[in-house]
């Protein structure tokens, strides 16, 4: 990506988290490399069930353990840039305990089941204040109501006395919202922050996180299926696919020149302007069990590029005899092969500062593979 080195944040290397079951290790998330810099926003964008949601406890060892377990990797982190690091992936106890919810916060998707439903939600504001910015007594529950202020919580005095039950799913994710911005993180993972909201208050919110990030220099990761709210928000784009990024590119070049038949995929589905009337295209399928990925490159049972016409063209190519219907692909795409760990493709950059993880693309872009 873009950017100078003295501006790192979070630099996530080689990442990979395992779900252990009876029969091994099941990769969910499967050698993830990714870097959050200072003032800037970098978005994940994927299916659901791609591996973004266990990308970010991954990097602050949220997973559950049993089942889930990081088996490799390192996560990187300063608390401001330049700073020594130190690898939250190995860290004590203690050391993630001031870390998390402090100088790295993260809006979680279901704000139901993260909220305590004994504790009004102005008590459970305050309490990450005083944790994390030692603020004490009327300081803390004041700053607490000032949150929910500026989160377009109307009468905030009032709901910061409320019990979560009595709050609307959107005023929830408020709420979360607020809990972690009070305590001025320097990085802010936000997985879907905006799922729960009507597109009003979700602008405004995006809105409001935009102008934090520029006062204060934080650096987010925006987790989203949204790919509108990813190009709106995002400097950087990554692209995940069965546990791995498959595209990684800044924000404006991504969506002008999309590389990966996954994304392209992603962005024809989208509605468009002055298209109106006919069906949305679709990608076929759907991602695969973790447990059973297909051998060589994880998306050729849904790929265009693998089938016709690529399939017509002079290359060794294949009959699949075991599809719904017999038919031709690559056959470099879908058998593994010894110039790619796992046999399958990694990302290299295909244009300056874009980086693609498909053999045919890669062959388009830079020479033969």
């Amino acid at each position: 990506m873009a950017g100078e080195t003295d501006n790192l944040l979070l630099d996530v290397r080689d990442l990979r988290t395992h779900f252990l079951t009876g029969a091994g290790g099941i990769p969910v998330v499967d050698g993830v490399s990714l870097s959050v810099r200072q003032g800037r926003t970098l978005a994940i964008v994927g299916e659901t069930g791609c591996g973004k949601t266990v990308t970010a406890l991954s990097i602050l060892r949220l997973v559950p353990d049993p089942p889930g377990k990081i088996v490799g990797g390192q996560v990187l982190f300063s608390e401001q840039a330049g700073s020594p690091c130190v690898d939250l992936a190995t860290a004590p106890d203690s050391v993630l305990r001031r870390i998390r919810g402090g100088r790295i916060a993260m809006i979680f998707q279901d704000p139901a089941a993260c909220l305590n439903p004994v504790f009004t939600v102005g008590e459970q504001i305050a309490e990450a204040v005083r944790l994390h910015r030692g603020l004490r007594g009327r300081r803390a529950e004041t700053l607490a109501v000032q949150m929910l202020e500026r989160l377009g919580i109307a009468d905030p005095g009032a709901r910061a006395r409320d019990y979560p039950h009595r709050l609307s799913g959107g005023m929830r994710q408020r709420v979360l919202i607020a809990m972690a911005l009070a305590c001025e993180p320097c990085v802010l993972i936000a997985d879907e922050p905006t799922s729960a909201l009507d597109t009003t208050i979700a602008a405004e919110i995006m809105a409001l996180l935009g102008r934090m990030q520029a006062e204060k220099g934080m650096g987010i990761l925006l987790i989203t299926h949204d790919l509108g709210v990813a190009a709106q928000m995002a400097d950087d784009v990554c692209v995940m696919y069965a546990g791995r990024i498959v595209e990684k590119a800044p924000a404006k070049e991504l969506f002008a020149r999309p590389m990966h038949p996954y994304t392209r995929g992603l962005l024809r589905s989208l509605p468009r302007p002055g298209h109106g009337g006919g069906r949305l295209a679709a990608i076929p399928g759907a991602i695969g069990d973790p447990a059973h990925q297909p051998p060589g490159c994880p998306f050729h049972p849904r790929c265009e590029r693998t089938r016709e016409p690529a399939a017509l063209e002079t290359r060794e190519r294949v009959v699949m005899q075991d599809a719904e219907q017999p038919v031709t692909v690559l056959r470099r795409c879908i058998e593994p092969t010894s110039r790619e760990p796992g046999g399958r493709p990694e990302l290299r950059e295909v244009r300056t500062d874009h980086s693609v993880a498909c053999w045919e693309v890669a062959g388009d872009s830079a020479g033969a593979v």
